[in-house]
């Protein structure tokens, strides 16, 4: 008994005397982002007296020898190893210790802790002005040991220094530049001439990490805001004062230096370019430089609502004679804006027209430029007194009495209020009354009238024939009277020479209107008024050419309905005894303008240059052509204007690659005329040209970065970017990452699996078009490696049918290997249910046989015997499992030509089973035969039945039925319809008798429609019926001329074949085909019992 104890402990001394194994199943049991708690099984060291564990570990880069270690006491199951740094990849290894050694030390542990948040911000943040509203940052990233994570991007916040501390800091994401080291931010929508206070923070996969060290830029100045509360009031008729308040602080972009005034008059203006002058009964052309300088005339400048290229009759001043009269050729001055400086907040404007009307806006100026004008403000300076009358003519009317005509002044500097007619005696050489005052040398007037402002025409009576007098008028405004306008003399008589007191001038008038041209005249005796047309007709009150025109009793013309070629002069002359007076008045019919004819002149990739012809502006003043535009497919029209003496136009601000169409039309102050035609033309450009997608995308372990700045393209830029990816094994699936990118931004694309193949669409639009870039890329793996791919990749532009075959094969043959299936599993289906309905037929005729030898037995004198079979045996069998043998109940009697039929232990045919599904149903088809009426005395039997009862005991084994059995009875039933004979068929069924079929062989299909086949099986039925109940005593005659006697009891013989019929297999209820309408009514026509 002493002997275990000393065999155990040197046993134990044996297995302890050995240094431990290495440990075994180590696994990383908790991590965290600067510790890692690992775990291992001892079960393996069972055997060994451990005194501790040693675990090394140490950066994946660095070396063994380099390793840290911690020791741990021999029941140790984990260790935890701290102080680690974030996402940092550890290699650990652990060796068992006892008093003999240290084990070997197990399979290195990769291990990589936690993300944690970034330890330190961006270095070296410069910011530098690039405009009033944007600011360029550029950074140094921290070192790597600091990310602590995978870097995400940056956040660039900034704020307005003067509003830091009271929170608000708008932060920007800015995905990063992988090409580049330092990295870089444009900051835009800053407000012009602000400081701003700017921070940048790292981003990685945790989240965000300290801000870097604020630093301040300034945005450029901008050009300031418009000024407020603007101010205009005249300071007298030729000057207007102006006030305003600087722009508020928040707009003033920067700091203001002065103020800019812009100002011009609204009123139409004209100069004069020729004049055409009455004097001394002479014509002589003078142009305005002539009338200044050869003739020492004064010319008056004109500012009245005209046309270019009409006349005017204006009055001259010319040294010490009189007025004369001129036609005038005028021209349009287009009122020019003038500018001018004010240092302060306000200003006065000087040198003005009198009583005019001005648009005044201001703006404000900084070092960037002249500001936002401020609305325009329309001031009027104010009245002053009129100039004179332009015309005045005296005439006597009778032999008391002269009247005077004068017409409104040139400028009337005010609102007009009368007029001061005023008689003088005119003597010696004196013309006119000083300006000074109305009288001649101090003489006052003789007499003095006022009349109101309308009227520009007075009689005078009470004159005295043998004086001359002389009629001065002036014009009054409320500020005060004109200088006076004075008549050339005249002398009361009692016959006066014929003369007209109308004052020819431009009479002006539209297309489709009517007008009338005046002529006052006097005379004693009543002068004859007499008008000539410009095509040089002479109208008179008792003849006129048209019903057009017409001449009223005072001498008016009236012309209705104008048109464009009634343009031109028209003479009235007024003529007596005495004399002959006339005035001319030039009628300018205005119309629309032409439709310019235009022209393509060039085309760029954002404008489109036409020009056209000049057109006719319907003897009106130009106002401006408007330019219509618009997208060819789906635009809207757009509208621009040009001047009126434009030629061309360019239509700027449009996509390219893009087709526009293009009409003009003329506008004058009556309206704007007919359209040109319609231009087509399409700006250059084109689709954006595929780009490279090495040099947009960068890619590391979980994310990728898409840099669209470097897909170009020049002519037809960029305006958006579409991107989407999805997984290489995912075939449909797209993620959508944005369809909005702009032409200058960094994507980021986060969540990518390391080591993974991902497909990336990349879809440029541009005005002309869109391009589609596929490319497959492989993220890296963890440790930073590039992955080998497992298939070369593929980048190309493509469309949308691009590897369609690919798919299509992917659809098309699955589908048809399952359309064939199913055309089999449906072929099989339908050949199993059509054999299915034979067998069927089959055992009915079967049943039909057994049921009749059942019951009658042989017939005597037939030479026949019934073959019979012990159906319970059958029944006994297939219950069991087993195929049945029939067994003989009596002596087989065999016909001689039949031969030896052999015995009657023949196995039971397999359509035998038949049987034991008719066990239930037994019982009823022996009360049916039961019911049966007697057999009849007397049957029909044609030849043709008894070729089938021949048949019918053909050597078919009791319990079977033959496919030759089925066969010849359906053919000799059919070769009875159709009246043929059948002996070719007969003696097939012969051949084919002699030929033992095979057990468990399926017959095969007779391809008889199935109401033909039931005409058979029934026409059998009949016959089988007939022979097994005709009299022993009786025999068919040989003679088949007719029938040998008639049937006493065939209704009795029907109605038991119906009721046989409708107990067949098919009719118990079993499940079987439904059959159509139409065959089911011809079943209950011919089984009623059914």
């Amino acid at each position: 008994m002493k002997d275990p104890p000393f065999c155990l402990v040197c046993l134990c001394a044996k297995i302890s005397a050995e240094p431990p194994v290495a440990p075994s199943s180590v696994f990383v049991k908790n991590s965290t982002s600067n510790a890692v708690v690992i775990s291992w099984d001892t079960s393996r060291q069972s055997s060994y007296v451990l005194t501790g564990f040693v675990v090394d570990y140490k950066e994946v880069l660095e070396l063994w020898k380099n390793a840290q270690s911690v020791q741990l006491d021999g029941n140790a199951t984990e260790a935890v190893i701290d102080g680690l740094s974030p996402h940092t990849r550890y290699e650990i290894r652990i060796a068992a210790v006892n008093d003999l050694g240290v084990s070997p030390h197990c399979a290195p542990l990769l291990v990589e802790t936690d993300s944690a948040l970034p330890s330190a911000g961006p270095l070296e943040v410069q910011a530098v002005p690039r405009s009033p509203q944007e600011i360029f940052l550029q950074w140094i990233p921290p070192s790597q040991e600091t990310w602590n994570g995978h870097v995400q991007g940056y956040k660039v916040g900034h704020i307005a220094c003067a509003e830091m501390g009271n929170g608000g800091v708008t932060y920007l994401d800015v995905p990063v530049e992988p090409t580049s080291l330092a990295q870089s931010a444009s900051v835009k929508g800053l407000r012009p001439y602000t400081n701003y206070c700017f921070t940048v923070r790292l981003v990685n996969d945790v989240g965000d990490g300290p801000d870097s060290l604020h630093t301040e830029a300034a945005t450029l100045q901008d050009v300031p805001g418009p000024v407020r509360q603007l101010k205009c009031e005249p300071g007298s008729s030729q000057s207007l004062s102006v006030s305003w308040s600087p722009p508020p602080e928040s707009e003033r972009n920067g700091e203001i230096i002065g103020y800019r005034g812009f100002y011009r008059l609204t009123d139409s203006d004209y100069d004069v370019e020729a004049c055409k002058c009455q004097k001394n009964e002479a014509s002589q052309i003078w142009s305005r430089k002539n009338l200044v300088s050869t003739e020492g005339c004064r010319f008056r400048h004109i500012r009245m609502p005209t046309s270019p290229d009409m006349f005017l009759i204006a009055a001259f001043r010319c040294g010490s004679l009189f007025s004369h009269l001129c036609v005038c050729v005028l021209f349009p001055v287009a009122p020019e804006e003038e500018t001018v400086e004010f240092p302060r907040e306000a200003g006065v404007l000087l040198g003005l027209r009198k009583f005019s009307n001005y648009s005044v806006t201001l703006a404000a100026v900084t070092r960037a430029g002249v500001g936002v004008k401020a609305e325009p403000l329309t001031c009027s300076t104010d009245e002053d007194v009129p100039d004179p009358p332009r015309h005045v003519k005296a005439a006597p009317s009778s032999g008391s009495a002269a009247t005077v005509a004068w017409s409104a002044p040139t400028e009337a500097n005010g609102v007009l209020v009368g007029y001061t007619v005023m008689q003088f005696a005119a003597t010696g050489s004196r013309r006119r009354p000083p300006s000074s005052s109305p009288n001649m040398d101090g003489e006052p007037a003789e007499r003095e009238l006022r009349l109101p402002a309308g009227v520009v025409s007075h009689e005078l009576d009470g004159l005295d024939r043998r004086r001359r007098y002389r009629f001065c008028i002036t014009a009054h405004t409320r500020i005060g009277q004109s200088e006076p306008a004075c008549s050339a003399p005249v002398s009361p008589a009692p016959k006066v020479p014929a003369a007209v007191l109308t004052f020819g001038g431009i009479v002006s008038a539209t297309a489709q209107s009517d007008t009338v041209l005046p002529c006052q005249h006097v005379g004693v005796p009543s002068p004859q008024v007499q008008w000539e047309l410009p095509n040089g007709i002479r109208v008179t009150s008792s003849e006129t050419p048209s019903n057009r025109l017409g001449i009223m009793p005072d001498g008016k013309l009236v012309v209705r309905d104008l048109a464009r070629n009634d343009t031109g002069n028209y003479t009235c002359t007024a003529s007596n005894d005495q004399g002959t007076d006339a005035v001319s008045h030039r009628l300018v019919v205005k119309s629309l303008p032409s439709a310019p004819k235009l022209h393509l002149e060039s085309v760029t990739a954002t404008s489109i240059s036409v020009g056209w012809t000049r057109v006719d502006p319907g003897n009106s003043e130009m106002k401006k052509f408007v330019v219509n535009f618009r997208k060819t497919y789906g635009g809207r029209w757009e509208e621009s204007s040009a001047g009126k003496h434009a030629t061309s136009f360019t239509v700027a601000a449009l996509d390219c690659g893009t087709e526009y169409q293009i009409y003009v039309a003329a506008v004058n102050e009556i309206g704007a005329g007919k359209p040109s035609i319609v231009l087509n033309a399409v700006t250059k450009g084109d689709r954006p040209p595929p780009a490279t997608p090495e040099t947009i995308l960068a890619v590391n372990a979980t994310s990728a970065v898409l840099n669209f700045k470097t897909w170009q393209s020049p002519e037809c830029p960029i305006q958006r970017f579409k991107v989407q990816y999805k997984a290489a094994a995912s075939n449909w699936d797209w993620i959508l990452v944005g369809d909005s990118f702009g032409p200058d931004s960094y994507v980021p694309i986060r969540g990518l699996a390391p080591g993974t193949t991902y497909i990336i669409s990349l879809t440029a639009f541009n005005p002309a078009g869109k391009t589609t870039l596929l490319h497959h890329f492989i993220t890296k793996s963890l440790s930073g490696d590039s992955v080998r791919p497992a298939m070369p990749s593929s980048n190309e532009a493509v469309s949308s049918n691009d590897r369609g075959l690919l798919y299509q094969a992917r659809f098309w043959l699955p589908l048809c290997t399952v359309l064939l299936a199913l055309v089999s599993v449906v072929a099989g289906v339908t050949y199993c249910v059509r054999a299915r309905r034979l067998h069927r037929l089959g055992m009915q005729l079967q049943l039909v046989h057994d049921d009749l030898n059942a019951k009658h037995g042989p017939a005597p004198g037939s030479g026949h015997h019934h073959l019979q079979v012990n159906r319970s045996d059958i029944r006994g069998s297939f219950s069991q499992g087993k195929v049945a043998k029939a067994e003989p109940q009596s002596p087989a009697y065999v016909p001689a030509h039949l031969g030896n039929l052999g015995t009657t232990n023949d196995d039971v045919y397999p359509y035998a089973t038949y049987h034991e599904i008719m066990q239930h149903q037994s019982t009823d088809f022996n009360k049916l035969l039961s019911e049966a009426p007697p057999p009849p005395r007397c049957l029909i039997h044609p030849p043709e039945a008894l070729k089938m009862s021949q048949m019918m005991v053909s050597p078919v084994p009791q319990g079977k039925l033959t496919n030759t059995y089925v066969t010849e009875a359906v053919a000799v039933a059919g070769n009875k319809r159709h009246g043929g004979n059948n002996n070719k068929r007969h003696s097939r069924h012969q051949q084919q008798q002699q030929q033992q079929q095979p057990r468990g062989r399926k017959r095969t299909s007779t391809n008889m429609p199935e109401e033909q086949l039931e005409d058979v099986l029934m026409e059998q039925d009949k016959m089988l019926f007939r022979r097994h109940s005709q009299p022993a005593s009786e025999s068919p005659s040989s003679d088949s001329s007719g029938p040998e006697c008639l049937v006493d009891n065939e209704s009795e013989l029907s109605a038991t074949l119906s009721r046989i019929q409708c107990s067949r297999p098919g009719n118990t209820g079993r499940p079987h085909r439904p059959k159509s309408m139409a065959f089911q009514q011809q079943q209950h026509q011919k089984y009623p019992a059914c």
